[in-house]
This record gives C-alpha cells, sequence and structure tokens, in this order.
C-alpha cells in the first residue's frame, strides 16, 4: 500500500512538473517562441560607432558591411547570469534605454521587438 502511493505521488509530482515547465516554454506563444532563438531582454544602450560595433554578437559580425548603422545592446537572463548582446537595430527603431523587447539570439536578421508591459 505504502509502495503504491509513493508511486502516485511520485507521477503527481512528474505531471505536474511537466505542466509547469510547457507552460513556461510557451507562454509567449508561436511568434517569439524560445526555440526559435526568441529572448526577452532590457535595453542598456542603444548608439552608434565602434563601442557597439566591436561588441557585436558573434552571429552579426559576418554581416557587418551590410548592417545599418545603429545598434542596440540588450541584456537578457538564459540562466542565473545575465547575459549582454549587442546587435544592429534599423535606422527608424525608437528603441530608448529600459525597454523591454524580444531579441533573437540564433538569427541576427531578426529585427528586435518591443514587448509590452
Amino acid at each position: 500500500m505504502k509502495l503504491e502511493m509513493n508511486a502516485q505521488f511520485s507521477a503527481a509530482v512528474v505531471i505536474g512538473l511537466a505542466l509547469l515547465s510547457g507552460c513556461a516554454n510557451t507562454s509567449e506563444g508561436p511568434r517569439f517562441s524560445w526555440y526559435d532563438g526568441w529572448r526577452k531582454g532590457t535595453v542598456t544602450a542603444v548608439g552608434e560607432g565602434s563601442v557597439f560595433t566591436d561588441k557585436l554578437a558573434e552571429e552579426c559580425k559576418k554581416f557587418q558591411s551590410t548592417l545599418p548603422s545603429r545598434y542596440a545592446t540588450i541584456t537578457y537572463r538564459p540562466t542565473k547570469n545575465s547575459v549582454w548582446l549587442t546587435v544592429p537595430i534599423s535606422a527608424d527603431a525608437s528603441l530608448k534605454l529600459g525597454d523591454s523587447v524580444y531579441v533573437n539570439v540564433l538569427d541576427c536578421s531578426k529585427r528586435v521587438e518591443r514587448r509590452s508591459s
């Protein structure tokens, strides 16, 4: 009886954790899927020049000659430690310090998108 109760409890815990995990990974919907490289971040700097190009994300460096001249540095938290990522932004982007955004860490050609608060 006790063994059967432990097995049921363990199964309930595993199912509960799986449901919670699923909700955490799909809460942004298909447009900003974590699996497609989208991460929630915060803009920490916006500007131009070598201060930004020197810190450009590795994925973006191979396209550097065709990139716009404006950049944003975004911090996001893939684990318990924060990561800073500098990416190109369009000339008409109205991003500013402290904006909440989605950034694609896998594809430099994806536009940084502002998140609603």
